[in-house]
């Protein structure tokens, strides 16, 4: 099913970035696209290290229900399809998929849609909106796909992962802290807990990405280039993290000790709780440790 999406075809890959974009890229490893394909997403860190060589149209940031970006981003986007022709139109979202594939649909292009695996249990408020509009092609990454009208479940970016055999240190003393770029979205409270729990003589190397509270010790970055932030996590004896999925997936991916912190709704930490879901389903294979901000400081303190 997968290659039937991508197989070598020239696409046009859109993605916000973070997990979204993170998926969409592991997703054409999984089944390569063209070289001539072009990327959409905006323009960070992550983005220029993970697409470096690819062809790639850098667009402003698209915050969550943000109709008027979203409303900007398709004159740019719809010139780029008049430009050149395409074989197929793929998004993992989020609100970047609606720039394109109402519109594309609309002309017969049956774009394709594929829901973040971090919904767990249902679609997101881009996928509720895309089950409107008759041409996209609907796919989810979990089993209620097979449920819901309209959606199928051929794959999962989870299933490409095995759990690490990299052993954990017994006293750990090197952590690496990455909160996310969200806006504006911030995680404060994982901040306090970390500082207050880990011993004095702890090195914390902190990317704060959106969040604005400071940390008192440590070395603090806003935001990491992808060569900074993969010498970082090298470095750790332990990384924690928000529960967003491309930094699981990166993390996953080099073998590090990750103990992730869901962001959660109730502390205007996100728009909703899925953190906590995806969480739980990267723990539940095996791949990372998983703790609530309230609980993270036992675990440190056992240390």
């Amino acid at each position: 099913m997968i290659d039937d999406i991508f197989g070598g075809r020239k696409a046009l890959l859109l993605a916000s970035t973070g997990g979204h974009l993170a998926q969409l890229h592991r997703l054409t490893q999984m089944s390569p696209v063209s070289e001539d394909s072009v990327w959409v997403t905006f323009d960070s860190p992550q983005s220029r290290s993970l697409l470096e060589g690819a062809r790639t149209l850098f667009i402003d940031y698209i915050p969550p229900r943000g109709w008027r970006q979203i409303l900007s981003a398709t004159g740019a986007i719809r010139h780029t399809l008049k430009s050149e022709p395409f074989e197929t139109i793929v998004s993992t979202g989020a609100g970047i998929a609606l720039a394109t594939h109402v519109t594309s649909a609309l002309r017969g292009r049956a774009p394709v849609y594929i829901e973040s695996v971090s919904r767990v249990t249902g679609p997101s408020t881009t996928g509720l909106i895309l089950e409107r509009v008759p041409g996209v092609r609907r796919f989810s990454q979990h089993r209620w796909g097979h449920q819901r009208r309209g959606w199928t479940t051929a794959f999962s970016v989870l299933d490409t992962f095995t759990p690490s055999a990299t052993s954990r240190v017994d006293a750990p003393r090197s952590f690496f802290v990455t909160l996310g770029t969200i806006k504006p979205y911030e995680f404060a409270e994982l901040v306090k807990v970390v500082e207050k729990s880990l011993p004095d003589d702890a090195e914390i190397v902190w990317q704060l990405g959106a969040t604005t509270y400071q940390p008192t010790r440590g070395t603090v970055f806003t935001q990491m280039s992808g060569s900074e932030f993969d010498a970082a996590v090298r470095k750790a004896d332990v990384v924690i993290t928000h529960a967003g999925v491309g930094t699981l997936i990166a993390l996953v991916e080099s073998g590090a000790d990750v103990i992730a912190v869901p962001r959660r709704k109730f502390r205007h930490e996100h728009v909703d709780d899925h953190q906590l879901q995806i969480a739980e389903e990267f723990a539940s294979r095996g791949l990372i440790r998983v703790r609530e901000a309230d609980e993270l400081s036992t675990l440190l303190r056992s240390f």
